[in-house]
């Protein structure tokens, strides 16, 4: 399946393009509920997220 290439900000390239040394994820998401493995991962995913330049969404969870 041929997927068109996409910058890192998720624009479209000029057909036959590609974005070098941009091949991590383009966005993280990391669950975060407040626990000490939590922070961790939320921790270690903003290091990754700033090293790639990715976008990092932080979701919030909770037990009633």
């Amino acid at each position: 399946m041929h997927r068109p290439a996409v910058g890192a900000r998720g624009g479209r390239l000029p057909a036959g393009q590609f974005e070098i040394g941009k091949d991590g994820a383009g966005l993280l998401v990391v669950g975060f509920d407040g626990s000490g493995p939590s922070r961790n991962a939320l921790a270690y995913a903003a290091g990754l997220a700033r090293r790639d330049d990715a976008t990092l969404l932080n979701r919030r969870s909770w037990s009633r």
